[in-house]
């Protein structure tokens, strides 16, 4: 409300001398500029000779602030308008709180008047704790910007802890809410006012005591642990959760407290008769608990040197079995290296033909008896691989998985079972150029040492650098542009924590034959963790393809021997692979047995006569003659002949396929074979 003041000193016509202020009363906060003005007016004849401000004061003379040395530099009457007169005092003070009047003197008056000018009031600002500045986790605490009178325009106010801004904290109330409270709210807390941050309240500091509890179920161990030999030192240890700290007591099984009290206790030369049950006990003001129950087992020195040396033993045999174990399969892998080195060559074995050829002769398709198959050479077992085969862009060769029939070994990581890596399969053999996909599954526990396991890298390596460390694929310069690695979701149940990852080799090459190994590390102590051994990959040459232009065979002639008529084996190629081979071998008097020998495995067969479908399975009865010519393939790779067996090709019949009595008859010329649908 405006105060109009008005003192009559005469008439001057209608004209008076008179003074108005605008505001009344003021609320500013200390350390700001604050502006008050007022309103004058005097008779027009009268001239204005001087005009100030003052601080008023009872029973002393008005002084002007300007020449008031409580305001030196501090007050100033800015460029004023006729009529109107303004204050401006900066870098307010709480001694400024005070009451200010405007004077004014003319030719022949000076204004003085009882009545009130504009009142100042100069506040801080000031953090109030409710209920307390000391509370205990859980409590609600309010905190309350407090100022002696309500500033105007209602500011926002901000909040600080220990100097920094509370997040989200600015708004129009003077309250912060921490419901409920935490250890983390503990510290040093300030406000401020929006637009004026660094006139800050003194600071407060509010304490959160942590809520006491008993101590929880005490964890022992031994250390060193294992069996004890009689006349070592031994530590025993315990630890437990407790707020305030818990205190120790050592106990043996049916006796008393044990040496001192302490978290650790030492036996520094141990006998036999100080083996046992031990346990510990943990207290505060609160409560206590007591842990399971600790073994120690002590051995006397004689038994240690018997048990260090049958360990010994068992060492140095398991250390002789796995040197024969790698001596048998280095050996075994030599053979079937020179095998394959040997196929794709005619088979230079000469087996008696008989002279006569018959006609309409029935031969039942069908699988050899296994006491009637010879054994061909060992073969490394291959198990659940995906295989992606892509020999080139003009070739089309189907996505398969090369399932044996073999049962699947295995590898694991060795030691704890809370860290495992399991590979799908140890071995694998897959043809050169195509795409494998080798796959481990490896587990982890999610929470050890009250730290939450994380998995920062994961690789596959055959190989170390010179400092031993692995040598990633992806970066390995011999498989550039050849190998991705990626893994799956990680799934966790209970307390293990499992992830699924895959290395996929393309366009493979012979020189890719070896162990694959997997790696993963975490951010645990010691977190690095290989399956050793991993994968072994072996891969073997598919040859070179290429389609005879007659789509036939080439003539062969047969020779003799001693007189004896033999068969003589080409190798015709349609598709060939060297990898497969048809060996020959008598069945009676007048067929062969012909078995399709594959190094990788014992997969699906499919026979060819003359390059038409003839039937399925890994061994066949065969009349071989001038007109037939025999192959294998491995179901799914039907492109992928073996080298055909054959005497000699003047001429080709057209084979033809009927169903007769749950048989398929198939009629080649003059003879029909027959296979059980």
């Amino acid at each position: 409300m405006a105060l109009f003041l008005k003192y009559f000193s005469g008439l001057q016509g209608n004209s008076c001398n008179t003074v108005s202020y605008p505001t009344r009363t003021m609320c500013v906060l200390q350390g700001t500029p604050l502006d008050i003005s007022c309103t004058y007016s005097h008779p027009p004849d009268a001239t204005l000779t001087h005009k100030y401000w003052f601080k008023w004061r009872a029973n002393q003379e008005p002084r002007d602030l300007q020449s008031d040395s409580g305001y030196e530099g501090r007050a100033e009457y800015p460029v004023e308008e006729t009529g109107r007169s303004t204050l401006r005092i900066t870098d307010l003070r709480v001694t400024d709180s005070a009451e200010y009047r405007f004077t004014f003197i003319t030719s022949y008056y000076e204004w003085k008047s009882i009545l009130h000018g504009t009142t100042l009031t100069v506040t801080g600002l000031r953090v109030e704790v409710t209920p307390v500045a000391t509370v205990t986790e859980g409590q609600r605490v309010t905190l309350t910007c407090i100022t002696s009178c309500p500033l105007a325009d209602k500011p926002s106010y901000i909040w600080y802890q220990n100097n920094g801004p509370v997040t989200g904290s600015e708004n129009p109330e003077n309250q912060l809410v921490l419901d409920p409270v935490s250890p983390q709210h503990a510290g040093s807390y300030s406000c401020s006012v929006r637009n004026y941050p660094h006139l800050r309240s003194p600071e407060e500091t509010l304490t959160v005591q942590c809520t006491m509890n008993a101590p929880q179920t005490p964890s022992v161990s031994v250390s060193p642990s294992g069996e004890v030999v009689e006349g070592s030192s031994v530590t025993l240890s315990c630890s437990s959760d407790a707020n305030p700290a818990a205190n120790y007591t050592w106990f043996k099984e049916h006796e008393d407290s044990v040496g001192e009290p302490g978290q650790n206790y030492t036996i520094t030369h141990i006998t036999s008769e100080l083996g046992g049950h031990y346990y510990c006990q943990a207290h505060n003001a609160i409560g206590r608990h007591n842990s399971t129950l600790l073994f120690i087992n002590v051995t006397d020195k004689s038994s240690s040197l018997t048990t260090v040396a049958v360990r010994t033993v068992a060492v140095l045999l398991v250390t002789m079995v796995i040197f024969l174990l790698i001596f048998l399969w280095m050996r075994r892998k030599r053979a079937s290296r020179k095998a394959c080195g040997q196929r794709g060559r005619p088979d230079t074995g000469e087996e008696p033909f008989p002279g006569p050829e018959y006609e309409n002769l029935p031969l039942t398709n069908r699988l050899a008896p296994a006491a009637q198959r010879e054994p061909i050479e060992e073969q490394d077992d291959i198990h659940n691989v995906s295989i992606h085969i892509s020999h080139s862009e003009n070739q089309e060769v189907p996505h398969r998985s090369a399932d044996s029939p073999v049962q699947s070994d295995r590898a694991a990581l060795q030691g704890n079972d809370d860290w495992t890596v399991t590979y799908t399969s140890s071995n694998v053999c897959s043809l050169r150029g195509s795409t494998v996909d080798i796959s481990c599954t490896f587990k982890y526990p999610e929470k050890q040492h009250d730290l939450s396991t994380t998995v920062l890298e994961t690789l596959w390596f055959t190989k170390e650098d010179r400092n031993q460390k692995p040598v990633d694929l992806l970066s390995d310069a011999d498989y550039t542009g050849r190998v991705e690695s990626s893994c799956g979701e990680i799934s966790c149940i209970g307390s293990s924590c499992n992830r699924k990852c895959t290395l996929s080799i393309r366009d493979l090459r012979q020189s890719d034959s070896a162990v694959y190994n997997f790696r993963f590390k975490t951010n645990q102590p010691g977190g690095e963790h290989t399956a050793n051994p991993g994968v072994a990959l072996t891969v073997t040459d598919a040859g070179g393809a290429h389609e005879d232009a007659g789509g036939g065979l080439p003539p062969q002639q047969s020779r003799s021997t001693t007189g004896l008529n033999y068969v003589v084996l080409h190798l015709c190629h349609l598709f060939s692979d060297p990898d497969l081979q048809v060996k020959v071998s008598p069945w009676d008097d007048h067929t062969k047995h012909l078995d399709c020998d594959s190094m990788c495995a014992n997969p699906p067969i499919i026979w060819y006569w003359n390059g038409q479908y003839l039937a399925q399975g890994r061994s066949i009865g065969a009349y071989i003659n001038s007109i037939n010519s025999y192959s294998c393939a491995v179901e799914g790779y039907e492109r992928l002949h073996s080298p055909s067996v054959c005497k000699s090709t003047p001429s080709l019949s057209t084979a033809t396929h009927e169903e007769v009595n749950n048989f398929r008859v198939t009629k080649i010329g003059q003879i029909k074979y027959q296979n059980q649908l």
